[in-house]
Formats: C-alpha cells, structure tokens, sequence
C-alpha cells in the first residue's frame, strides 16, 4: 500500500508542491463536492451537531415533497429492467437496511433510467425500486424524494453557500440534509460525521503551548478510535498516509518539530509514523527519506543564500549566468526545473519547510 513506503528522488517530491500549488488556484472556484448525498469525506471540518441555518445566510427554501403518491410509477418493467434489478439486488440487495447503501442504490437506479428513459425516468423510478425490494419500495422512494430534493437544493444555493464561512456552510448543509432525510441524514452521512469529528479533533491539537507532541499523537489515535470504532484499524490501514500529512500539518506540531535537532525530529517523525500503524519496513524507508529530506533542504537553504548574493551583486548576462552555473551545480538534472520554477515565480525554498512533509 501506498502508507508503506515513498516514491521520491531527492528532489522530485518538491516539485509536487509546485504542482499542488498551482492546481489549487485553478480548484478554488470548484463545487461539486456539494452535489455528493455520501461518501467517506476527506477529513475536512464540519459540526453535525449544528443543525439551524445561520440567521445571516439566504437560502432558498427546500423543494416540496413530490413521489408520495402510491400509484406514482406504474409502469411495466422490461427485460433489460429485470436484468438491471437482478444485478443491482445481488450487489445491494444485503445491505439494504443500510441507509447509506440505499442511497448508492438509488443513485444507480437514477443513473440507468436516465440513460434508458430521458424523457420520463422520474416516473418509472418507483417500478424499480419496488422490484429491488418490494417490502422497502415506500422507504426507498422516500429516500429518492429526499435525494433529488436535496441536490436541486444545494444547486439554486451553491453560490450562497460557497460565500458563506465554514461554520456557516456547515450548519446550513446539515439543515438541509436533514430537512431532506429526516432522522436518517445522520446515518446517511456516517462517513462525513467521522470524517468531521476526526478534523475537529485536529484542529484542537494546534495550540501553542500544553501537550507534547507525543500527547497530541495520543490524542490523535483515541479520536480516531471514538470515531470509527471497530473500523478504525481498517480506516488507519487505508488511509493512514492522509493522517498523518494532516496531522504533520498542524502549526503547533510543525513548530515543535521546527525546535528540535535533526536527530531528534527524525526520532518524533518516526515514533508518530508508528504510533499511526506502519509497519517497520515502512518506518525504515521514511527514515531513509527524511534523512534525504534533510540533505535536500541543506543544500536548498544555502542555495538560496547564494541566489541572493548573485541577485545583490550583478545584473544582466552576468547574473543569469552565475546563476544558472549555481542550479547545475546545486541541482544538477534538476536545474532546469528550478529555473522554470522561478520563472513562474515559485521558490521551492522561500518559505518554511513543512517538516515530516517535504
């Protein structure tokens, strides 16, 4: 898994920072993530606990309940219908008492009635569901209503909620969730109320003084276990990587690991990497890369240095000559990367090193 090693030359993982950089402007005006009912959530910050839309926000209403009625659907199923059902029923079919699943369910039966059936789908979803599962038929529309509620909701609102501040967008989009679900929004979304508990959890670690960053790792850990309970080995396994960055990340650790030695922030970043599961082959080889890290930011630093003194002290031809004949000798194969960096104006290391990270 990706969690037991790296894949990086000396330099190669700095210039993903440019790339990260550049791509998070272009990223900035993206919303689709609102459109999404569920999913496990990135670990991002949200309060489900938050469940009234801010007086200072203007939001359109919720759309009217519209599939209530019995009748609604009667429509005789072809055989590619039958098919589709069979073959949806023997992925979902055992996991139906899952709110979560009924969603991905009824997603996929949305998708397959909007290809087969453009102009009435809506109509024929009932049918369908009725023959996935006859005895949850009313469950399973009322869950469709919600969906398709809820996303002509966060459509006609986007705009809104992206001005809106985190909290804000927070409380509204739980307001909503379970004005279109009711009491199942919650279990609907279980995957971003862990994901939400565990960034709130983060966020807690970054104060200036108080735990040890071994206490903030402990800290970490137990939420991780409150959150996901018998799931969260299986969670640290598949994610464990991202947990760790975004544990990295928190000011407050940085700046402690920016107090130590080498030696002794090498020894930190390896008791957290195994305090989050790796095994010690894994441990070994970010051992292996933090020590190269380690040399690769020497040799930035006094690079940088250098730079500085050529801009000082020449100009024109001269100036780009020395530094150019500095690249080579700093980067060598790299030179040219940096040099188009530069000319984009990205300094790799203009900043503060984000240790643990790069």
């Amino acid at each position: 898994m990706a969690r037991f090693g790296y894949e990086a030359g000396p330099f190669t993982f700095m210039k993903l920072r440019f790339v990260i950089a550049l791509a998070g402007l272009v990223a900035v005006g993206a919303a689709g993530w609102l459109l999404r009912p569920a999913r496990e959530a990135p670990i991002a910050g949200a309060d489900p606990a938050i469940d009234a839309i801010p007086a200072s926000a203007t939001l359109s209403p919720m759309p009217p309940v519209r599939t209530t009625s019995p009748a609604l659907g009667n429509f005789p199923l072809a055989q590619a219908d039958r098919d589709f059902v069979a073959a949806l029923r023997a992925k979902f079919g055992p996991h139906l008492a899952d709110r979560h699943a009924r969603i991905k369910a009824i997603e996929q039966v949305v998708a397959y009635l909007q290809q087969q059936y453009p102009d009435d789908w809506r109509e024929r979803v009932r049918a369908l569901l009725a023959e996935l599962a006859p005895g949850l038929a009313d469950a399973l529309v009322a869950a469709f209503d919600g969906l398709m509620r809820l996303n002509e909701w966060l459509a006609v609102n986007r705009e809104a909620l992206l001005r809106m501040s985190p909290d804000e967008r927070r409380a509204a989009l739980w307001a909503a969730r379970r004005e279109a679900f009711g009491a199942d929004a919650e279990a609907i979304y279980a995957g971003e109320v862990r994901s939400e508990k565990l960034a709130d959890a983060l966020k807690s670690l970054d104060v200036a003084q108080g735990p040890t960053l071994d206490e903030k790792l402990t800290q970490l850990v137990s939420a991780v276990e409150i959150a996901w309970g018998a799931e969260a080995s299986a969670f640290m396994d598949a994610r464990g990587t991202e947990l760790i960055n975004r544990f990295l990340d928190v000011p407050s650790v940085q700046d402690e690991l920016r107090a130590m030695g080498p030696a002794d922030r090498n020894a930190a970043l390896r008791r957290v990497r195994e305090g989050m599961g790796l095994d010690e082959s894994a441990l070994a080889r970010w051992d292996t890369l933090d020590r190269e890290r380690d040399q690769v930011w020497t040799a930035g630093r006094q690079y940088a240095r250098e730079r500085e003194q050529i801009l000082a002290q020449h100009s024109g031809a001269e100036r780009d000559r020395r530094l150019a004949e500095l690249q080579q000798r700093t980067f060598g194969a790299e030179a040219d990367t940096i040099r188009e960096e530069e000319a984009a104006g990205f300094y790799r290391y203009g900043g503060e090193r984000r240790i643990g990270r790069e």
